[in-house]
């Protein structure tokens, strides 16, 4: 499939950038980006959350775990400006996108309206529907989709998870199982873990993505 022409005064976006999961924040995204940067990819960023995120006056994170999932695996972006190309740089041999849970969705929305060649787009433990994830891997506009599952986990969230079996889990951080899982730093949380058994978790899935391909 060729690929469509790019506007004019087209720049490329270069460098590798993180979505973190709901709220977009927390010590794990710095010790993500810090671990991709340790085994080579030296333009890694994290996502800006005040672009991305609709948890922004909220400390549980609630509103982007529940409402903002629906919102964007039906591809509307409920004020978030998605096609934000201010948000990323030139610098680098590689753009890269990183999803994490909620941020997944975000990334792999990013990746359909930027406008720019998208090299590697990684949606790890994503709540993407089957439909979205069919037209990431047609999109002449990406080069390479990766999943990363963590179902051997023990998390539930899955790529290609229908709208019930979502609804019936009663939305990350909004059941006790989640709460749980959350405290533990196991199943669907796992990289989220603080202190050096979380950042060699992130260290391992830097090894991964790099032996993918990502630069």
């Amino acid at each position: 499939m060729n690929r469509p022409p790019p506007p004019p005064q087209f720049i490329p976006r270069k460098g590798t950038y993180f979505f973190g999961g709901s709220g977009m924040e927390g010590s794990y995204i710095d010790g993500m980006i810090s671990a991709l940067v340790e085994v080579g990819m030296t333009h890694a960023f994290k996502a800006d959350r005040q672009r991305w995120s609709h948890d922004l006056l909220s400390a549980d994170m609630l509103i982007d775990a529940t409402w903002g999932v629906l919102a964007h695996r039906l591809g509307r972006s409920g004020g978030v400006d998605i096609g934000d190309r201010g948000a990323f740089g030139t610098d680098g041999a590689q753009l890269n996108l990183i999803g994490y849970s909620y941020g997944s969705l975000v990334a792999a929305e990013v990746a359909t309206t930027l406008g720019s060649k998208v090299d590697h787009l990684v949606l790890i433990a994503s709540p993407i529907s089957q439909k979205k994830l069919e037209r990431l891997f047609n999109n002449p506009w990406i080069g390479k989709v990766h999943l990363i599952d963590l179902g051997n986990l023990g998390d539930k969230i899955h790529d290609g998870m229908g709208v019930t079996d979502l609804l019936a889990l009663g939305g990350p951080l909004n059941s006790i199982e989640f709460v749980l899982s959350l405290i533990r730093q196991d199943g669907h949380f796992w990289y989220t873990a603080a202190g050096p058994t979380g950042q060699e978790r992130r260290r391992a899935l830097a090894r991964q993505l790099y032996e993918m391909g990502l630069r």
